[in-house]
């Protein structure tokens, strides 16, 4: 708790300064209300605006956009993750005892680390390669770079734009809505199906192919019993946000793309749209929030709510 109230204090100053300093508010008090609101809304991945426009007058802030990328990742990677790192820091600024053993991080934090680089930078990679000679052709190679990195890491949490995001290609709208159906890590202030779920699945599928019976990373055996369950919650989501997909069609006078977007925003707690939130009927709404609410706790959790008491 003290360790993300301490980040949102920093972050909410230097957006303070920077709104300031750059002329986006003329009083102090309008840029420390929107500095401090800026910096909540990131570190927990709420996505929400008190301008209407998201944070798209601060598209060209290249500082601000990494400030608010670091910011999205401190709520998003999990707060065992946070403690692990908070653990290595005190033991390097203190001394060493003769007797204590060398600092290891946790399989959690490892592989939450892992997956959340891998999924960075793949997904920068690929928004880069399909929109350089579209939604960002006339862009600089640094803004394009910027701006990629920006949306692989909104995508899976914040829900933060700095553009019209319909102006996105279909293919890239669909990246997008794989990135936010991931989400971010378990125990943090993200939803969707996790980033070690999908991880996990990922070296059972490469243990597969190696014809290996055990699933092992970092030098430690993955228990399979944790993956099943992984491939039980992915397989249980995918299920859920498809069906969810084919009755919003069936009910809903929108397009395709638009109701997937909506769904697997729902579902990674993003909050992107292509502005039918509004417009959907009392049913679509319903449907909506349940998937939040499911994407927010967890579909092993909401399992467990039916699962019967041992007496």
């Amino acid at each position: 708790f003290l360790i993300l109230i301490a980040f949102q204090i920093i972050g909410g100053i230097i957006f303070s300064i920077h709104f300031k300093v750059n002329g986006f508010y003329s009083r102090w008090s309008d840029a420390l209300f929107n500095g401090f609101y800026q910096s909540i809304s990131a570190v927990t991945n709420s996505g929400f605006d008190v301008t209407g426009h998201s944070i798209i007058p601060y598209a060209h802030s290249y500082g601000f956009l990494l400030v608010i990328m670091f910011l999205i990742f401190i709520g998003g990677i999990g707060f065992p993750v946070i403690m692990d790192f908070r653990s290595w820091l005190l033991q390097k600024i203190k001394k060493k005892k003769l007797h204590q053993l060398p600092f290891r991080f946790s399989l959690f934090t490892k592989i939450s680390v892992l997956s959340f680089v891998i999924l960075f930078i793949g997904g920068t990679i690929i928004i880069f390669a399909l929109e350089k000679n579209h939604m960002f052709q006339g862009s600089s190679f640094s803004e394009t770079l910027i701006t990629s990195m920006f949306y692989s890491a909104t995508t899976r949490n914040a829900g933060l734009q700095i553009h019209d995001i319909s102006e996105f290609q279909t293919t890239t709208l669909l990246i997008f809505s794989m990135l936010m159906f991931i989400g971010c890590s378990p125990s943090s202030v993200g939803g969707g199906v996790r980033t070690t779920t999908v991880m996990i699945i990922g070296l059972y599928l490469f243990s597969f192919l190696k014809s290996e019976s055990r699933v092992n990373v970092f030098g430690r055996q993955i228990d399979n019993n944790d993956v099943q369950k992984a491939v039980i919650v992915f397989m249980l989501s995918l299920a859920m946000c498809f069906t969810s997909v084919i009755v919003l069609t069936a009910t809903e006078n929108f397009s395709l793309i638009s109701i997937i977007v909506e769904v697997a925003s729902a579902f990674g707690t993003t909050g992107m749209s292509l502005g039918i939130t509004a417009d959907l009927s009392t049913f679509g709404k319903v449907v909506i929030g349940m998937l939040m609410f499911i994407g927010r706790i967890g579909m092993l959790y909401t399992l467990l709510l039916f699962v019967p008491k041992e007496t």
